[in-house]
């Protein structure tokens, strides 16, 4: 029986004509149907020569660039069709992987294929490269498999696929294989006092530092929430503290967050082939919480430095231009009240960390010259319940959390709960007499500071609306005495003798 085929010859009208069976072996026939195949295959089809040079692409390649020769194409798209041609075909190993690729203008995703060609006598010719692009089937299974093996905030592994690789490991007879679990420090007072989106980001700068030190070959994971652990093959106890010691820089060099980051490791190494990695984690999670445990006291003293520290960046006063310091006016009126030392204690500890909250308003809204809007203030008010999250999740100020909490004013017109008279704890009603005090005798974007005479003066006139009476008479007392003994002899002295 005859066949019919179509040739397919752009100065021909195209029509049928039978062509004798005997025939099909012959060139010209295997020639017209390579030739089909080249013009109706969807793949970009290219050969390239013993000497790197390409000498044919087919029409795909042409038209998607849109160009009509193989000199037009341009020098990165050469570059990967004749990448690997030595070794395609020195060894004839058929290469196949996948790469992103600008093709006809857009970035697509492309399966790759290379294979050394011959002719029907063996003779090496070239490589033949073959690439398609990749379906929206097989894109999306690739994202459902990164998803279904990677944390999707980090990017590292996760606990699924770190769990294979733990079975992998216990089956497997190389040793030495090390292992490191970390824990980060100060995530629920991130969480607690900023937000979890900034404490997302913390874990994500994490992320990144450990990425970039591991090898390709070791396996990094996400286990959940602040937890990470690292696999580390062909690599020694001591190798691995080395490892330690270099992450827990690096994380403590992070940038742009109003705690230090750092992280607490545990190590521990596999030496022995019957030894089960989920030991090894054991052991690493005991040594994890014994380092907690031993750096706590330093861990918390570094946390509160660090917020300290970015609190000192906020702050405008300059107490040293002042006649009195906090700390001495706190002991002064503490004696007047007849506190206990505890409370004194506490005073002092609030005098330092009452405006921790301020830590997340925006600079743009702190350094603003202009009348704050009400969206501005909307934001403001949120500061003592953040400054009272912050000292909850902190164990050495959770003691003055409540009263860092307080902005009342004295006549109920305050926030957030507006508490009135001695409904307001008092260590709130004697900070709020002193931090005002404090304020007024400070430059502001706003203003020029006031002297302590008008400071007072100012305080005396809202006593009974935003302060204690009782606290500012107290007050009043010892800057008086203390204006005197530094020789204060002027008009606004007196003013201030005559209101009293």
């Amino acid at each position: 029986m005859k066949r019919s085929i179509v040739f397919d010859d752009p100065d021909i009208k195209p029509k049928k004509c039978r062509m004798d069976i005997s025939l099909k072996d012959s060139l010209s026939y295997q020639y017209a149907i390579l030739s089909a195949i080249l013009k109706c295959s969807p793949a970009a089809i290219w050969v390239v020569d013993m000497n790197d040079e390409l000498i044919f692409m087919n029409s795909v390649i042409l038209n998607e660039l849109n160009i009509k020769t193989i000199r037009q194409i341009d020098s990165d798209m050469k570059n990967e069709m004749i990448a690997d041609s030595d070794m395609v075909i020195s060894t004839n190993l058929k290469l196949s992987y996948s790469k992103p690729l600008v093709f006809g203008q857009k970035e697509r995703m492309f399966d790759i294929q290379k294979l050394r060609l011959e002719d029907f006598e063996g003779r090496v010719l070239g490589m033949l490269g073959m690439a398609i692009y990749q379906t929206e089937d097989k894109i999306n299974a690739q994202k459902v498999e990164y998803l279904t093996y990677h944390d999707s905030l980090t990017g590292l592994y996760n606990r699924a696929y770190f769990d294979t690789k733990v079975v992998e490991f216990d089956k497997s007879d190389m040793i030495p294989v090390s292992v490191l679990l970390g824990d980060v420090n100060g995530l629920k007072l991130t969480n607690d006092g900023f937000g979890h989106v900034v404490g997302d980001q913390l874990l994500i700068a994490i992320a990144e530092c450990i990425k970039n030190l591991c090898r390709d070959h070791d396996i990094a994971a996400r286990l959940g929430g602040d937890e990470f652990a690292i696999i580390l093959p062909e690599t020694t106890y001591e190798e691995a503290k080395i490892v330690e010691g270099r992450l827990k820089q690096k994380i403590h060099e992070i940038k742009g967050f109003k705690i230090t980051p750092s992280i607490s490791f545990g190590v521990a190494t596999k030496l022995y082939p019957d030894q089960k990695i989920m030991q090894l984690l054991s052991v690493a999670e005991d040594g994890m919480y014994a380092q907690k445990f031993i750096e706590g006291k330093s861990l918390r003293k570094s946390l509160l430095s660090s917020l300290k520290q970015s609190m000192k960046n906020l702050d405008f006063s300059d107490e040293d231009s002042a006649v009195i310091n906090i700390n001495e006016l706190i002991e002064k009126i503490s004696k007047i009240l007849k506190l206990k030392k505890t409370q004194r204690r506490s005073l002092l500890m609030l005098a330092e960390y009452k405006d921790i909250g301020k830590l997340s308003i925006p600079d743009e809204i702190l350094l603003k010259i202009e009348k704050l809007t009400d969206q501005d203030w909307k934001i403001i008010k949120k500061y003592p319940e953040v400054g009272y999250r912050i000292a909850m999740a902190s164990k050495g100020l959770s003691v003055i959390a409540e009263d860092i909490l307080y902005h009342e004013h004295f006549d109920g017109g305050g926030y957030p709960r507006g508490l009135s008279g001695d409904e307001i704890p008092l260590n709130s009603r004697i900070i709020a007499v002193i931090d005002a005090f404090f304020a007024l005798v400070n430059d502001r974007n706003y203003r020029k500071k006031f002297s302590c005479c008008e400071a007072c003066i100012i305080i005396e006139s809202e006593k009974g609306e935003k302060y204690d009476p009782k606290i500012v008479d107290i007050f009043k007392k010892i800057l008086l005495d203390i204006l005197k003994e530094n020789g204060y002899e002027n008009q606004c002295l007196e003013d201030l003798v005559e209101n009293k």
